[in-house]
């Protein structure tokens, strides 16, 4: 009924035909029933609908709509913009909505105003949807060639390759490391590295030639301490990984005259790999999918139940 107020001047109650007209269009929106509950009460879709009918009773050419199926379930939705569009063809008028949902949007539209800081695009739906493919056409060519001058950078090329090594084993292997609880060891074991490879510049020996042995052997400690049944997964990697680190920032520390920064090895960049670093990156990620595959029963095995894969062996 307060859609009528402005059509009632100074009259202090509402007319009879304020009345119709408000039981019309609660019949049009097929909310008869809820006539006597409170707006409260209603749910989303129906709260929707109350306040479609109220509009209506206040307007006879135009109706404004500000994403009015926020909030709204799909089915809810497709049955508004049902509603919307009948309103629309039957009792002619003009519905104007400002919607993000720019295919349902599309779908039910005769006219399409775009705006994104401008006017984007002005016109009926169907020169829309001819535009919109052209644009989704232009922008997919675009990314291909910013993809194929991306690659034909070599950094790039060894950057992805090694990317796609790591991901392919992190993906295969985390699983089993997060239910083992060991979840904070890729932290961990680069703490280790870092240690290491401090200590490997100090004495001028190849980092990484040091780093990588010591880095297997630091995870192989960190499951014989879990083993011990006295210490948790995390908590072994956290003793681990902190020792390690106050090495190796001791030994920088008391180290003069070393010329190589040694927090590059630890916090460095993938786009900086050289060739060498990509052939030793794929001969550890080939190292580790192989013996992933050999020994994927016993690894499914002890991920899932420990005690019964010792009782099997």
């Amino acid at each position: 009924m307060s859609g009528r107020l402005n059509g009632r001047g100074w009259k202090p109650f509402y007319r009879k035909e304020d009345k119709e007209a408000a039981a019309e269009k609660m019949e049009m929106l097929g909310i008869t029933d809820l006539a006597r509950q409170c707006f409260r009460d209603l749910s989303g879709g129906q709260q929707q609908r109350a306040l479609l009918a109220r509009a209506l009773c206040a307007t006879k050419s135009l109706l404004l709509l500000d994403e009015p199926v926020t909030r709204l379930d799909p089915i809810v939705t497709g049955e508004f913009y049902d509603l919307i569009r009948k309103i629309n063809q039957e009792s002619n008028i003009a519905v104007v909505m400002v919607s993000h949902d720019i295919e349902t949007a599309v779908e039910n539209a005769s006219h399409i105003l775009h705006l994104q800081e401008t006017v984007r695009f002005f016109g009926t739906a169907e020169d829309y949807r001819k535009a919109g493919s052209e644009r989704n056409s232009s922008e997919v060519k675009s990314m291909i060639d910013t993809i194929v001058e991306m690659f034909s950078y070599p950094f790039m090329v060894r950057a992805f390759a090694v990317g796609s090594l790591v991901a392919l084993c992190a993906a295969l292997l985390g699983v089993s490391l997060v239910l083992k609880q060991y979840s904070m060891i890729g932290d961990g074991l680069s703490h280790v590295g870092f240690g290491t490879l401090a200590v490997a510049t100090a004495f001028q020996a190849a980092p990484l030639s040091v780093a990588i042995p010591v880095v297997v052997l630091a995870a192989v400690l960190i499951l014989r301490i879990k083993g011990n049944g006295k210490i948790k997964g995390d908590a072994a990697i956290a003793l681990i990984s902190t020792t390690s680190l106050a090495l190796g920032v001791m030994v920088i520390s008391m180290t003069t005259g070393m010329n190589t920064d040694v927090y590059n090895y630890m916090f460095g960049s993938i786009l900086a790999m050289s060739a060498e670093d990509v052939r030793l990156s794929v001969i550890l990620a080939g190292i580790v999918l192989v013996l992933y595959l050999l020994f994927y029963n016993k690894i499914f095995a002890v991920t899932f139940d420990e005690t019964f894969a010792q009782a099997t062996e």
